[in-house]
């Protein structure tokens, strides 16, 4: 029996994967629901899922390392010893999707955009040259708004390593939480996207 708050009772958790997006010290101020319950329902759900998997911004990005992350979660908000040990931990980074994002672009544009990159072997958007850009468009001819801002742009979107592990490491039904909604958390659901991955948000528990 799925041991759910009330207010949980409709979420179907059992088996799933539940990707974490940056429910981390970094964020705490940001973050608009209590992470105390949010890892509450950590401790009393954790076996019902098939794995549960942390994304967050490291010392790279100017943040906390893995351990202190750890450390924050056990001692400081009482995450279960066990589910610290066998939940799994991936430095994702960000920023690499955010131009496309912060410009109102449509999603399904840049995850077009992001899967053609893939197929040519383009790894940054100032590597297209006026050939990629017209086969693009000639793949997808909504997306003149998509050659218009990124053609010529400085301020690139590029391939970033979640990619890679998303690929090699999340299979199965997935549930994602964290934030934010339209920064980081919509970083991944487009890395997810573009893999072709169905996911579910629990909306509760993001930011």
């Amino acid at each position: 029996m799925i041991k759910l708050f009330e207010k949980y009772k409709n979420v179907d958790i059992k088996n799933k994967t539940l990707l974490v997006v940056d429910i981390q010290p970094a964020y705490q101020k940001w973050i608009s629901f209590s992470v105390f319950t949010f890892l509450n329902f950590l401790n009393r759900n954790f076996e019902e899922f098939n794995r549960v998997i942390f994304f967050f911004n490291g010392p790279e990005m100017g943040y906390e390392d893995e351990h202190e992350f750890k450390t924050w979660l056990q001692f400081d908000n009482n995450l279960d010893e066990e589910i610290v040990d066998n939940a799994d931990f991936y430095d994702k980074s960000y920023n690499y999707f955010r131009n496309c994002i912060d410009a109102g672009l449509y999603e399904k544009k840049i995850v077009k955009l992001i899967k053609f990159m893939l197929n040519k072997d383009l790894w940054d958007s100032r590597e297209f040259n006026e050939d990629d850009w017209d086969e693009f468009i000639k793949s997808h001819p909504d997306s003149e708004d998509v050659r218009e801002l990124m053609e010529g742009n400085e301020d690139c979107i590029w391939i970033p390593d979640l990619i890679e592990y998303i690929q090699d490491n999340v299979h199965g039904e997935l549930l994602l939480c964290g934030g934010g909604t339209n920064e980081c958390l919509k970083e991944v659901e487009i890395a997810l996207q573009v893999l072709d991955k169905d996911y579910e948000i629990l909306k509760e528990f993001t930011y």
